[in-house]
Formats: structure tokens, C-alpha cells, sequence
């Protein structure tokens, strides 16, 4: 599209002066917008963050739908028990029955905190969105607690937080690992 518009620049006179300006001026503006698009896309790593980095958890709780087959939910969930730190692995597919319950070791908990600051989820926080448009789709759930008091909380439903796919994955990997040394 703009190299037609500049062939068409280049077939003006002298005369057709002030059409060449209104013509450049139309370029100028399509490329500004076509700049300003690409930027709104672009992830900044100095983005400010809404609250503060994750740490010193004393309860995590995960859940994702995939579905609306039986069983076709994940849930995370840690709490502090008793100065321990347990976690309750509802895989996907498996019944409520099947959930697996791990003590954690503090290197374990600080290796999720890890995970969710390298993300940014802190960020999620105050995230609430649904596609209204969607009837049988899928959703999440997250909230955090953390010893100093902070919390995060944020949930979608068709709706997903920057870096969302990422972090159900790591976090899928990091629970398999939880279950798999058990």
C-alpha cells in the first residue's frame, strides 16, 4: 500500500505540489499508526508491577478448566500446616479422590516463588475478565497469601493474564515433579 502511494507521489508535476503534501502527510500518519499498533503487542520487561514480587507464601491456590468432561479441572493448592508446608495435587482427569498431598521443603516453595516472579504474576492481581460471548469455555482461579499479609488474587474465564500459557505450564511441570518424587 505505501509503495503505491509513493509511485503515486513520483507521478506528480510541480503544479500538484500541495496534493504531494496532503499525499506525504497521509503516509506519515498511516505509518504512525501502523508504528503505535505494533508497540501496543510489545511486552516491556521495565513495565512497573502492581504489587510486590512473590515470596514467603503461606498459601497458593491454582485451578484451571479444560474442558467439561468429568474431571477435567487442574487445582494447586498449598497451605501452611503446622509450620509445614503441604501441597494438594488435583491432576486433570483424575478424581477428587486421587489428589495427591506433598510436604514441601522450603527450597521446594521458594523454587514455585521463582516460577511466579519470573512471570510477573504479581501482576495479575485485580485481574477479573469473561467473555460473556462463550458458554462452555474454559477458566482459571488464582490467589496467593503471602506472611507479610499481601495477597493476589485474579481469575478469567476465556479471559487469560499476560503469560498465562507459560505459567500453567511451568506450573504443571513443577506439581509432576512434586508427584513424581513422592
Amino acid at each position: 500500500m505505501i509503495s503505491l502511494l509513493i509511485k503515486n507521489i513520483k507521478c506528480y508535476t510541480i503544479h500538484d505540489n500541495n496534493r504531494k503534501q496532503k499525499l506525504i502527510l497521509i503516509i506519515g500518519l498511516i505509518a504512525g499508526i501502523c508504528i503505535i499498533k505494533s508497540n501496543e503487542d510489545t511486552d516491556y520487561e521495565f513495565k512497573e508491577h502492581k504489587s510486590s514480587d512473590i515470596s514467603n507464601m503461606k498459601s497458593f491456590y491454582f485451578t484451571y478448566t479444560n474442558g467439561y468432561a468429568m474431571n477435567s479441572y487442574t487445582r494447586y493448592e498449598i497451605k501452611k500446616e503446622d509450620d509445614k508446608y503441604v501441597a494438594s495435587i488435583k491432576q486433570d482427569g483424575k478424581s477428587e479422590e486421587e489428589t495427591v498431598k506433598v510436604n514441601l521443603s522450603e527450597s521446594s516453595l521458594k523454587e514455585l516463588e521463582d516460577i511466579l516472579n519470573k512471570y510477573n504474576v504479581s501482576d495479575w492481581d485485580g485481574f477479573n475478565k469473561t467473555d460473556k460471548d462463550v458458554l462452555d469455555g474454559d477458566s482459571f482461579s488464582c490467589s496467593i497469601g503471602m506472611e507479610n499479609g499481601k495477597g493476589i488474587s485474579a481469575s478469567g474465564y476465556m479471559k487469560w493474564p499476560k503469560n498465562y500459557k507459560e505459567v500453567v505450564s511451568e506450573l504443571d511441570t513443577y506439581f509432576s515433579k512434586l508427584i513424581s518424587k513422592e
